[in-house]
């Protein structure tokens, strides 16, 4: 960051005005830019209906019909879009959908959220949760209103609407008065066009991350069943029952849980969680025992969904349920294992084993029971644990980029929707 720039952020930071700008109501902005409420640049500014029957009515194609969950942090997400035929559409067109349009949740948890129409929902309508807002051609950028939207003064404003934190509902009203800092046309377009660059990075890399995943989905289920080989490895791989390679550990009673941190394995392999700390004696009526470091944790209630893991060392000495068992295995081979669990054709085919009713919750001596696959030869258990490996850390540092690249895209955006960045216009 040059340091011209540094020197501003620390002046508006201390409250000092900088040279070349103003003080307003939304705070220090550049002296060439206005601030103006977002109802005298629109021309619309509105939200739909949902249609006599609810879902009822919805069909597997014909005009697309937005709602709350269709509109996500700056963009659309369609995966259970709903539809609607002609018949319906016509009769509330006032709400029919035009290409740039923004569009802002106004109800429920996920007031805020905004995206921006294109090709794929124009000609489409919107249900009550979905306020469509229509821009003025060239005074206001739909893009940089979306931006802005999403900026911190953006949702700022949208929070100062919401009454004890309980974010209940904006109301057209309310959005008419938001408060924009405006330059000029050509230079919102150029600020857009700066993050819309940053977007399409981020884009890229999630559809990068997204192929890895399934490739390595795909490649894990081969490696663990024997259908892929390495070369250099031959011979029949044979079926034991876990039992066999994984053993129970002692539990470690402890007194004074609320000095602990508390483990909880998340679902859907998303790893281990630490609570600040447990401030009861028990949970559920089960008491809580000591872990520690490189324990395999399956969570007995939630196996069948992925809930597994593995201590990593900034959790050593922590807490956890009753309800969490911690294996360790009787080789040198527990990553093997763990992945072997993690595979969802593994664990998904767990459930109809597990007899109850109620929540379900795999016994220890059921777990035992169960069979995996596993080569004869030290060596290719542990080729296989390191190609998955490999797989896995590759993953990691491109998570670690996209998150990298999001973080600077934030820290961009406030900048320039506010001015502190000037862009040069041709």
């Amino acid at each position: 960051m040059k340091p011209e720039i540094k020197e501003r952020i620390e002046k508006i930071r201390k409250g000092e005005v900088p040279a070349g700008y103003k003080k307003t109501k939304v705070g220090i902005i550049p002296r060439d830019w206005e601030v103006k409420m977002l109802g005298e640049k629109t021309t619309k500014i509105g939200s739909g209906i949902t249609p006599t029957g609810g879902e009822k009515v919805y069909t597997s194609e014909g005009r697309p019909f937005l709602r709350s969950q269709n509109v996500g942090w700056g963009n659309l997400i369609l995966e259970d879009i709903a539809f609607i035929g002609d018949e319906i559409h016509n009769t509330f067109k006032a709400t029919e959908i035009i290409k740039n349009d923004v569009f802002l949740n106004i109800t429920g948890a996920s007031i805020g959220r905004s995206a921006i129409a294109d090709e794929r929902v124009e000609m489409g309508n919107v249900n009550q949760h979905v306020c469509i807002i229509r821009t003025i051609e060239n005074e206001l950028n739909p893009k940089f209103l979306n931006y802005f939207l999403l900026s911190k003064n953006g949702q700022k404003q949208i929070d100062s609407y919401q009454a004890g934190g309980n974010r209940q509902g904006l109301n057209f009203g309310q959005i008419k008065s938001f408060q924009i800092p405006l330059p000029l046309i050509p230079e919102q377009q150029k600020i857009s066009d700066i993050l819309s660059t940053w977007d399409k990075a981020i884009k890229l890399k999630e559809k990068l991350i997204t192929e890895k995943k399934e490739f390595k989905r795909g490649l894990m289920q081969k490696l663990l069943t024997g259908e892929m080989r390495f070369p250099e490895f031959t011979g029949d791989w044979e079926e034991i029952r876990l039992g066999k390679k994984l053993t129970f550990i002692k539990k470690e009673s402890i007194e004074n849980p609320q000095n602990y941190r508390l483990l909880t394995v998340k679902l859907h392999l998303k790893g281990i969680e630490a609570t600040e700390n447990c401030p009861k004696l028990t949970e559920n009526g089960r008491p809580y025992h000591l872990r520690h470091e490189g324990e395999l944790l399956i969570g007995r209630q939630n196996f069948h969904n992925g809930g597994i893991g593995i201590i990593p060392k900034g959790m050593n000495g922590y807490i956890a349920s009753n309800a969490i068992s911690s294996l360790k295995s009787s080789d040198d081979n527990l990553m093997y294992y763990y992945y072997y669990l993690s595979n969802p054709n593994f664990y998904k085919k767990v459930e109809h084993l597990i007899g109850g009713t109620g929540q379900k919750e795999i016994s220890e001596s059921m777990f035992k029971k169960l069979k995996i696959k596993l080569p004869s030869k030290d060596k290719e258990i542990k080729k296989i644990s390191e190609t998955i490996k490999d797989i896995y850390q590759d993953l990691e540092l491109e998570n670690n980029i996209l998150s990298q690249l999001k973080e600077q895209k934030r820290g961009l955006k406030q900048l320039l929707i506010t001015g502190i960045v000037r862009v040069e216009v041709n």
